[in-house]
């Protein structure tokens, strides 16, 4: 049977004004001005709203910055859709970790070891609990080390507003058969399943396709954690319709 999760399986909320100031003082080359936090991921990754409404992402894992929503009430509707919080507050890897009685306990959360910017994916295998301070703490080391804290991910807006890729990122072109036996290959190599959210996604791409489109597979990794790969459609030269179906 499947894990049902609450919020507080989701999220690490009512972050006292000490801890906010302290860990937030961490990131501190990236997150300038005054923010209050909304909550965290059980990952660490933090939702600060701004003076205007607007809500911005601090991600503990990628080493990104960037804009959510641009009103409250717009925010509240994405957190209540199963894709973002399969995005961004990784669920179904929650849920896979409640499964194995992972669960972190007061004032801890989920990490990683090593740090995803190292080893380049999101491998559940290496999930760990530890003290909230600490995971922060080593994250903005990680980024500060590498050079990529302060930075935000075009990339990665990219890949999560729904932006079509660039024609550069275009790799080759391919046919559905091909592109679905190649998906069913990596689910298999990397134990997990396509959500029944994603799956809808995939029909609906695929069913855009006519006889006379061409269906290509682009990829675009500027650095660890950072972009994707998928597929898109090309109609008489133009880029149609895209779907990702991996994230760094």
């Amino acid at each position: 049977m499947a894990t049902k999760l609450t919020w507080d399986d989701l999220l690490i909320q009512n972050i006292s004004e000490s801890d906010a100031r302290t860990w937030l003082g961490y990131w501190a080359g990236m997150v300038g001005g005054r923010v209050a936090p909304v909550f965290m991921s059980k990952f660490g990754d933090w939702f600060l709203r701004r003076p205007d409404g607007g809500t911005d992402e601090l991600s503990v894992i990628e080493g990104t910055y960037s804009r959510v929503a641009s009103t409250p009430e717009e925010f509240a509707s994405l957190v209540n859709t199963q894709d973002w919080q399969e995005k961004h507050l990784l669920s179904f890897q929650v849920a896979q970790l409640h499964e194995r009685g992972t669960i972190p306990g007061p004032g801890q959360c989920y990490a990683f070891a090593p740090h995803p910017a190292f080893s380049g994916r999101i491998d559940i295998e290496r999930v760990m609990l530890m003290d909230i301070g600490v995971w922060q703490h080593i994250c903005a080391q990680v980024f500060a080390s590498t050079g990529s804290e302060g930075k935000t991910s075009h990339e990665h807006d990219r890949m999560n507003t729904g932006e079509h890729p660039l024609r550069e990122w275009l790799k080759f072109k391919t046919s559905i058969d091909d592109a679905e036996a190649a998906m069913r290959a990596e689910v298999e190599k990397f134990s997990v399943q396509m959500s029944p959210t994603w799956l809808s996604r995939w029909e609906s791409f695929r069913a855009q396709l006519q006889p006379s489109d061409e269906l290509w597979y682009y990829e675009h990794f500027p650095r660890p954690l950072s972009g994707g790969a998928g597929y898109c459609i090309i109609r008489q030269g133009v880029i149609i319709a895209s779907i990702t179906t991996r994230r760094a």
